[in-house]
């Protein structure tokens, strides 16, 4: 094998070893690439010695560096500055602001030597290993210096316990797409980046639970609310590249497809090419000079030269030879010898074996894509789901075009892109929840474009979609809401209207037990509780400070009264169906309004409890026990 035979199957050798090296787990602890990601973290300060947070570089020119961090970082600061690996103050100005999403874009007037701007992941999904980097403000205290270099900053690590909506991050005016992790977070920590294993960015760390009231509940803002407040400011970012599983993929077929052509390409040269000396020479000779050779040189030329570069078949024979055709006819065919047809053989098998091996690596790429699909869609993770028919758009023909689209569209109600999510569902027409889906996007549409003022009918067509998006954190919102219209409907003695809204406040809602005591006591009236229960609910509208309806009091204060009452002095006072009798000249048929009972003469009432009254009659007070 020659020289460049050589170095061409040793290259295709290497390239192979490189795409097994890479292929092989990392050792254990933090990864390099999380580790390298800190190149692109800096420390916020609001004043020349006051650190207030974190921050990352999403892009950096000649013109500047553009940073990433909270909104509540730097909220109403007027100087903002921050330090790269010790290096600093760099001023800062605020570029673009989500008070909502907590987020906020800086920007340098230069640019940071060193700086590395970080990549944005292109998913995140639950049960993954995240790294929260920056500089919590418990390191200077433990170190007792402040901390600016790269070596001082924390990276701590943690699981994605999982994705869900809040109002506890931003301006509370929605909810916010959050990662949940126990990755450890402190004060410090705000602004600086959660990333995964490759140093990607899947959202922006804003809170963390104080020990002692929880364990293990910090929160990142969800890397989709980034991209949203990103693109919606017109702030170019990092964008990571195809997963590792599928960029090693990728890079098999390109290894092995470069490794056969050079192989094969090799190996063809050197098939093709015949023993070097005089027979070469004579092959090269054209046939206008044949005549011009002696018979005797042509004789050998011809022995030693089995492969003619104008092919066997028409090699020209020297006039005086026997059999040689005359006046310049075409000499008759001669048989291909053994050795040519041998190795015309070996170049089409060396080029078959190249075909094989590229159709080999491709149907492993594609099985592995499809491997990595299946799970994905196993797990609801959709969005992977979505990336391996990017990478692979082929495997559909396996899967069905069905999948890809509901993988889409579920992608898109996750990035709330709903109309986008209708449309596709729509094509689906009936495949899997499809129809559930559409439902229940228009239905959150009207919820969240405001089609009920009345915060009962949103939060009852919030409870029909319950657990879709940020639902619950919308029915959670509307608490406040609920219970202030359900004490406006007391206060209007509007008790059955009162208690729709009231029924869906949570146990122990703020101030709730009031109420709840005054309405069970009413739904207990309501089912002819007698006298106890009116007493109850009587009470229990004193207590909060509401008056009975006026069209109730007659109803409820005659029934509390029904029966007979007596007074160690012997006075009585009894109500029947019929009407009312005493020995106190109480007679005849009476209107109960509010304390009282009307007629002739005034009767009012002062219930000590369900059982005993005092009943005051033309000024005289009549202490009376029911019997």
């Amino acid at each position: 094998m020659r020289t460049k035979e050589k170095f061409a199957a040793a290259l295709a050798v290497l390239l192979l070893l490189l795409l097994f090296t890479a292929t092989l787990p990392a050792p254990g602890g933090v990864p390099e690439a999380v580790l390298r990601a800190r190149n692109g973290v800096v420390r916020i300060f609001i004043g020349p010695d006051e650190p207030s947070g974190s921050g990352f570089a999403l892009s950096s020119d000649s013109s500047g560096v553009l940073i990433l961090t909270s909104y509540h970082v730097v909220k109403d600061q007027p100087k903002l500055y921050c330090y790269f690996d010790g290096a600093g103050p760099v001023q800062l100005e605020i570029k673009a602001v989500s008070e909502e999403q907590d987020l906020c874009v800086l920007q340098t007037g230069y640019e940071i030597e060193g700086l590395e701007p970080l990549p944005l992941a292109d998913t995140i999904s639950v049960g993954k290993t995240v790294y929260a980097l920056g500089y919590p403000g418990v390191v200077d205290d433990f170190s007792g210096q402040t901390a600016l270099r790269i070596q001082e900053m924390t990276v701590s690590d943690g699981i994605v316990s999982a994705l869900q909506s809040a109002l506890t991050v931003g301006n509370r005016m929605r909810a916010v797409k959050i990662i949940q992790t126990n990755a450890n977070m402190h004060n410090g920590n705000s602004g600086g980046p959660l990333v995964n294993e490759k140093g990607q960015v899947v959202g922006v760390s804003t809170m963390g639970i104080k020990a002692g009231l929880a364990f293990g509940f910090n929160g990142a803002v969800h890397l989709d609310e980034v991209r949203r407040f990103l693109e919606g400011n017109g702030i170019e970012y990092r964008k990571s590249g195809p997963s590792q599983p599928l960029m090693l993929s990728a890079a098999a077929v390109i290894v092995a497809a470069a490794a056969a052509v050079l192989l094969a390409a090799a190996l063809r040269r050197r098939n093709c090419r015949g023993p070097a000396g005089a027979g070469q020479d004579a092959r090269r000779q054209p046939p206008a000079l044949a005549a011009q050779t002696p018979p005797a040189v042509w004789a050998a030329a011809s022995a030693a030269a089995p492969v003619s570069g104008y092919g066997v078949s028409q090699l020209p024979q020297h006039p005086s030879a026997p059999g040689a055709v005359q006046g310049g006819a075409q000499p008759a065919a001669s048989p291909v010898p053994a050795g040519v047809q041998q190795r015309r053989k070996s170049r089409w098998g060396w080029f078959a074996a190249a075909v094989l091996l590229v159709a080999g690596v491709f149907s492993w790429y594609t099985r592995e894509t499809y491997l990595e699909l299946r799970d994905a869609w196993e797990q609801a993770n959709y969005a992977q789901v979505a990336l391996c028919y990017q990478h692979a758009p082929w495997v559909q023909v396996w899967t069905g075009p069905e999948k890809k689209l509901y993988s889409e569209a579920r992608v898109n109600v996750e990035n709330y892109e709903l109309q986008k999510a209708i449309r596709l569902f729509q094509q689906l027409d009936g495949y899997r929840d499809s129809r559930r889906q559409i439902r229940m996007a228009e239905t959150y549409l009207k919820v969240i474009n405001g089609f009920q003022e009345d915060p009962l009918s949103e939060y009852l067509a919030l409870q029909e979609i319950r657990g879709y998006l940020d639902s619950e954190t919308r029915m959670e919102a509307l608490w406040p809401q609920l219970y202030q219209k359900g004490v406006e409907k007391l206060r209007a003695g509007q008790f059955s209207a009162a208690a729709e809204y009231f029924e869906h406040l949570p146990e122990g809602y703020d101030g709730t037990e009031l109420y709840s005591s005054l309405l069970s006591s009413y739904a207990e009236v309501e089912r002819g509780g007698g006298p106890k229960s009116c007493y109850a609910l009587a009470v229990s509208c004193g207590n909060a400070g509401i008056k009975l309806p006026l069209f109730l009091i007659d109803t409820y204060l005659s029934e509390f009264v029904q029966g007979i009452w007596v007074s160690p002095d012997g006075w009585w006072f009894e109500k029947t169906e019929e009407g009312y009798a005493s020995n106190l000249g109480i007679q005849g048929d009476y209107r109960f309004e509010r304390s009282g009972m009307y007629g002739a003469d005034v009767v009012k009432f002062d219930f000590q409890d369900a059982d005993h009254m005092r009943l005051i009659y033309n000024g005289r007070q009549y202490d009376l026990t029911r019997r």
